[in-house]
């Protein structure tokens, strides 16, 4: 046994020295915990052991075994290469470091450690050859520096090092031909990959800590690592990103399983053709109702008179010059004009630029350069469409609206400009056929009808409101407006609700939570939709709460880019309990013919479980920036581009890039 002096003085050797700063090369730098994450909520520090088998077939440990000539460290060698996709995979990170134990058939008289770093990247365009080169190349330096001890190595890299090397990677692997076992259950980690060659015959089990990972997730794990083994070694030259590590079923149910959503619908109608439709099934029925803080006497219009209007000033616009494909911006408060606007705008076959009366003009200015918007509606507009229509008939104006010219659904129905909270504001074009296959959904899942009333509650230049106004003016439902000021008044807008049996709400969690602060209920609702931010648990307790058993609950999600709502999940009474193990209600599914794949920095498919980014594709995906090709893209990717080994699956021809909240 080496005494405390003697260590100090081979610490000072120039074989020490050198090992020293071999580490503190290996170490330097930006490091990323290596860590798979956890399927199963945090319950402390347990670190309860289990483990799985890692499955080799006969045949395969056969191809292994003439892969490496029979050499044991050439075995681990391939092992380590594998786990390093595996970790690729799972992290969605490029470098890894996994736990090592020193080799035993290297050890030295003066050996004082017992574990090493084998801290390596996976390169774009490399092949499996290629990586087998590099890690061979790291597992033996990390041998010939096997002596320097680590909780020496923590006093000269304190900024990175700490006494417990878990803080840099919680994953280990270990061929115990070559490495001793006693050694190896010291470094454990909370997923310890442990191999072992008997003869012919090579068995592999993966021990893993069972507080923080269920058995169907590990059990994955070890079938992703023997599935990219089997595939890696039959073609040492197969690019790495190649390499798939999913079964064709995981595969399929991935792609298909849970995107099972695809609806037929008449992709050809617009927003203003829908609405026409509404007005022929209920031409007498209170459209719009409003309520104003200056007077006693709201006012009401009814779907036909609605329809008139709407006609009469789309004739006006194409007197003024308004062509059909062009962007008209649209300026004025919540109001019945501002819905007889949106509606003439459409109708004369342009697209709607909603803009916020209260936003700093240069903001303003700005939209409308970058838009080419030729035309804006404001009050001063109505002012002098009103004098010059007074001489008019409805019937004669009804007569001039122009339908020569199709008004093809994949025309732009409107824009809406992103808060440019990371740049300039940022203008996304959505087409009739975008919108289409949501409103559609509606139609099915929820079933809106002549008795549902909705309070307008959001505002028009934020993207949701189309879906609000739309969702309810063509399907025979009535649009509530109040004062700005009663919307965020709990005192003055549930009793509103109440009196005019409000059926249909929007909002942010944010703004309900503190519209149910008092802890008053809404009893009238029948549908409430919670989106735009994360909903949490407890949020979605309140909410259910907070409303009459019958009422469904959903919440919503969805970039402006992929057309307002892209995934929905109703609620459910009582709240799924498995909820309470995250940080916050789910997304849900894919609707209006949207589908959501979650995939790496490399564009492959994440397992389930398996964080990553979400990928949107369907008929909702705009086609991208107004006058921004740079960006477009950049988030808006076409996967006939690439070449992912798996896309014999997809026909779809875009998605858009988001990353998961």
């Amino acid at each position: 046994m080496i005494g405390k002096n003697d260590q100090n003085m081979l610490l000072l050797s120039s074989h020490f020295v050198q090992q020293r700063e071999y580490w503190k090369e290996k170490l330097s730098g930006d490091i990323t915990v290596t860590s798979i994450a956890p399927d199963l909520p945090s319950s402390g520090y347990g670190k309860r052991k289990e483990q799985v088998e890692i499955p080799f077939s006969d045949d395969l440990t056969q191809r292994l075994l003439k892969l490496s000539k029979g050499s044991d460290l050439s075995i681990y060698i391939c092992i380590v290469a594998v786990l390093k996709i595996i970790l690729q995979r799972y992290t969605s990170n490029s470098e890894s470091i996994i736990l090592s134990p020193i080799n035993m058939l290297k050890v030295s008289r003066e050996t004082m450690n017992h574990i090493l770093f084998l801290r390596g990247a996976l390169h774009e365009g490399s092949t499996f050859r290629d990586l087998l080169l590099e890690t061979r190349a790291t597992i033996l330096e990390a041998y010939e520096n096997q002596d320097y001890p680590y909780e020496k190595l923590v006093e000269y890299l304190p900024e990175i090092l700490s006494e417990n090397f878990y803080h840099i990677s919680t994953v280990s692997c270990a061929l115990l031909n070559i490495h001793d076992k006693e050694n190896t259950g010291q470094i454990g980690g909370d997923l310890s990959f442990q191999f072992e060659r008997t003869g012919e015959q090579i068995v592999g089990k993966l021990v893993y800590n069972a507080d923080s990972y269920s058995p169907k997730f590990v059990d994955g794990i070890s079938h992703h690592f023997v599935t990219v083994l089997n595939k890696a070694i039959s073609d040492v030259n197969v690019k790495i990103l190649n390499i798939e590590m999913l079964s064709r079923d995981e595969i399929e149910q991935l792609i298909y399983g849970f995107n099972n959503n695809t609806e037929n619908y008449p992709k050809w109608k617009t927003l203003h053709g829908l609405f026409d439709e509404q007005v022929k099934k209920t031409p007498e029925n209170t459209v719009l109702f409003r309520s104003s803080s200056e007077t006693n006497q709201p006012q009401s219009i009814t779907y036909k008179k609605l329809n008139e209007t709407s006609n009469m000033m789309a004739s006006f616009l194409k007197e003024k010059g308004v062509e059909f494909g062009t962007i008209v911006a649209i300026k004025l408060e919540k109001s019945i004009e501002m819905i007889v606007g949106i509606l003439a705008i459409l109708k004369a076959g342009a697209a709607y630029l909603p803009i916020n009366p209260k936003q700093p003009e240069d903001r303003t200015q700005y939209m409308l350069n970058d838009s080419s918007a030729k035309f804006l509606i404001d009050e001063t507009f109505f002012e002098e469409m009103n004098i010059l229509m007074e001489d008019r008939t409805s019937s004669s104006l009804n007569a001039k609206v122009d339908r020569s010219s199709p008004l093809e659904s994949n025309t732009i129905a409107y824009v809406i400009y992103t808060s440019g909270s990371t740049g300039k504001p940022k203008g996304v074009a959505i087409t009739h056929s975008n919108i289409s296959p949501l409103l559609h959904w509606g139609y099915r899942c929820l079933g809106l009808g002549n008795n549902d009333r909705t309070l307008q509650n959001l505002s028009y230049y934020f993207d949701w409101s189309v879906w609000e106004i739309f969702i309810t003016l063509t399907s025979g439902s009535a649009l509530y407006q109040i004062p700005e000021e009663w919307l965020i008044n709990p005192g003055m807008c549930i009793p509103f609700m109440d009196q005019h049996n409000i059926t249909v709400f929007h909002a942010t969690p944010s703004q309900y939570q503190y519209l149910i602060g008092s802890g008053r209920k809404i009893e009238t609702l029948n549908y409430l939709f919670l989106g735009a931010e994360k909903l949490t648990i407890d949020m979605a307790k309140r909410s259910l709460e907070s409303v009459n058993d019958k009422c469904r609950i959903f919440n919503m999600y969805g970039p402006t880019e992929a057309t307002i709502i892209s995934a929905v999940l109703e609620l459910t009474r009582p709240l799924n309990p498995q909820f309470d193990n995250l940080s916050g209600i789910p997304i849900g599914n894919g609707v209006g013919n949207t589908h959501l794949f979650v995939l790496d920095n490399y564009h492959i498919l994440c397992p389930v479980k398996v964080a990553g980014e979400l990928y949107i594709s369907g008929d909702g995906i705009s086609n991208g920036y107004l006058n921004n090709s740079q960006l477009t893209a950049e988030k808006f990717i076409a996967f006939g581009d690439q070449e992912p080994f798996y896309k014999m699956f997809l026909n779809l021809p875009k998605f858009l890039i988001m990353k998961i909240y």
